[in-house]
């Protein structure tokens, strides 16, 4: 029997509490035991962690409280390959 390979989800997030629910509640329907979620917080101001945290308890969250590069959205994509620990990202 071959074994499935891990997949990360990185997830980006910058002050989506409106949206965020739904969201969450689609990628619920996708988890299993093959599926790393990472949600990466992006100068969050908003209850965006506390509702992760409520769809998703065990969740890796990485937190940036400021912005380094130019292009958030690469160096979101980085943060959250650095804290991936997936085969397929």
């Amino acid at each position: 029997m071959t074994m499935r390979p891990l997949i990360s989800l990185i997830i980006p997030i910058h002050n989506e509490e409106e949206y965020l629910p739904e969201s969450l509640k689609s990628l619920k329907e996708i988890e299993d035991k093959f599926f790393e979620f990472i949600f990466i917080l992006d100068r969050c101001t908003h209850n965006s962690e506390s509702i992760v945290m409520q769809w998703f308890p065990d969740a890796r969250i990485v937190k940036k409280e400021s912005s380094k590069w130019k292009n958030s959205f690469a160096e979101n994509s980085q943060l959250g390959f650095e804290a991936s620990k997936g085969n397929i990202i």
